[in-house]
């Protein structure tokens, strides 16, 4: 017998689109900056959704001026990639909100959007006068999905915060690194964490939408997504009062486990997942001469001397090549792999048979390899994504083509700073 009755089947949340793409027909204002905000709309746009970024030149996205350099030329800032790569698919309108005239139009923007996303700290939406309450005033029907930091109450709400603290302040960088180091960060993947959940938030709000008609504020607080990922050490504490730490590459559970050099240069992982993996690799001939010996035959024995194991390793593969001692391994049954670095990912075999990389051309910077979406589909998305923004793009296309302002309206908007293309200071 079945667990539970099977649910009732419910209507699709967008019946009267027929598209492969699900958020065709979606239009999402994304205010967004760095990774967290933006990393929503990104995966929005390769869906089908109309997404337009709204930044300003005053204070445009400060992910232009990461991994890219002056020295690049004048138009430096339209040149980082982890900018272009976080706002695939996306439009682009450069609008002052600090300006009258700015937000107004912004206003009329909002009005026939769906979704509005921000990962400002509180306090910004609520100065240039869009607080929930106002977009509700302005449109009934738009979303708005909110990331802040810390929240949108309490102590903390109006500090500031990147990925790096954020991976400090919900304790991910205090299990992170060896036993006998520092804590260390993640690199601020903290922020794409923080996108997916918001997006999977958003998701549930776009659908009760569909079903009630009903709008919703949607609140994302970046703080308690990392306090999710480190939920283990929390309830070990509540329950054993044992504070988990670092521990390298190595786990409680399997023994010996570590990255080791090879000959080559390069380095492979391995994983003695059992007692069944340790048998398997004592009697490899390399290893034999020692690895016979009655002190690795438990795990306990293992973990309580993989010290010693690490270094009689290191002296098995410093001696051949990466590929030999991943060859060896996985003839043996036993997991192991080379350690990809950045610089050979993008030629990795497996990566690239399956086409993991979409090339994408930008006017500016030429033809660079995206990373596909991490699953693949019988129908979905595609060859949908495209490149990303220049800064103001798409002013006149949005401003003309869509709110019907006239060419004078347009030039004297430019001339008072309310939008433009070059960030000012630039210019």
């Amino acid at each position: 017998s079945t667990p539970w009755k099977p649910r009732e089947a419910q209507s699709p949340a967008r019946d009267s689109i027929k598209s492969e793409l699900p958020f065709e027909g979606l239009r999402v204002l994304d205010l967004g900056i760095f990774w967290a905000g933006p990393y929503i709309s990104c995966y929005l746009g390769g869906y089908g959704a109309d997404v337009i970024k709204v930044e300003s030149i005053q204070r445009a996205d400060a992910f232009r001026f990461q991994c890219a350099y002056p020295e690049e030329g004048p138009d430096w800032y339209e040149r980082s990639s982890i900018y272009q790569h976080t706002n695939l698919s996306k439009r682009n309108i450069t609008l002052n909100l600090d300006n009258l005239e700015g937000k107004r139009i912004f206003e009329r923007l909002a009005a026939k959007a769906d979704v509005i996303i921000e990962n400002f700290s509180p306090r910004v939406m609520d100065n240039f006068g869009f607080t929930a309450e106002r977009l509700k005033e302005i449109n009934p029907n738009l979303i708005v999905v909110r990331v802040p930091g810390f929240g949108l109450e309490g102590p903390w709400r109006d500090y500031t915060s990147f990925a790096m603290p954020l991976e400090q302040v919900s304790a991910m960088s205090w299990i992170t690194g060896n036993p006998d180091g520092p804590p260390v960060n993640l690199g601020g993947y903290a922020d794409a964490i923080v996108g997916m959940h918001a997006l999977v938030a958003l998701q549930a709000a776009l659908l009760h939408r569909a079903r009630t008609s009903q709008a919703q504020l949607v609140e994302v607080s970046q703080l308690e997504v990392g306090a999710c990922l480190t939920a283990e050490q929390v309830i070990a504490y509540s329950m054993t009062g044992k504070i988990i730490g670092r521990m390298g590459n190595r786990c409680e559970t399997m023994a010996p486990q570590g990255v080791y050099r090879c000959s080559c240069g390069k380095s492979v992982a391995m994983s003695i997942r059992d007692d069944s993996d340790w048998n398997l690799f004592r009697e490899m001939p390399a290893v034999s001469t020692w690895a016979m010996n009655n002190r690795f035959t438990s795990l306990e024995g293992r973990r309580a001397r993989h010290d010693e194991l690490d270094s009689l390793i290191s002296q098995w593969t410093n001696g051949i090549s990466a590929d030999s001692v991943v060859s060896i391994l996985r003839d043996t049954g036993i997991p192991a792999s080379i350690v990809l670095t950045q610089a050979n990912i993008a030629s990795e075999p497996h990566l690239v048979s399956r086409k993991f990389f979409q090339e994408l051309d930008h006017p500016l910077t030429g033809v660079r390899r995206y990373p596909r979406w991490p699953w693949l589909q019988s129908t979905g998305p595609g060859e949908h994504r495209f490149r990303a923004p220049t800064l103001g793009e798409h002013n006149y296309e949005i401003l003309s083509g869509e709110l019907g302002l006239t060419d004078d309206e347009i030039a004297y908007l430019a001339s008072q700073e309310v939008i433009g293309t070059i960030p000012k200071g630039l210019g």
